[in-house]
């Protein structure tokens, strides 16, 4: 489904990400499904949860499915960054405060 199709995604500006969100929200597609999965919400109980239209999340789904790459790159970047950052010299997360 081409971007301009869907109802309830948006292109937000984003330094790197380029995972549709959902509108009005902050939250990534990427983050809505990973949340479904963890907790092992169906479309109705997520839209409950998250105060969502069933359509948007089931659009949200449809958009992961055909994105999925995308979204698995993303993941491991932000993983990446949070490491990074978590681990910097003189973070207290580090251990290392001088």
């Amino acid at each position: 489904m081409p971007e301009q199709l869907y109802r309830f995604l948006v292109r937000k500006r984003h330094p790197w990400r380029r995972q549709l969100s959902l509108k009005g929200r902050r939250l990534t597609v990427g983050q809505l499904v990973a949340q479904m999965q963890s907790n092992q919400m169906d479309v109705p109980t997520a839209a409950e949860e998250f105060d969502l239209p069933r359509e948007a999340v089931a659009e949200a789904l449809d958009y992961a499915a055909r994105n999925r790459e995308l979204l698995v790159a993303e993941a491991f970047e932000e993983r990446r960054r949070v490491e990074s950052a978590v681990l910097r010299p003189g973070s207290p997360a580090s251990g290392d405060e001088t």
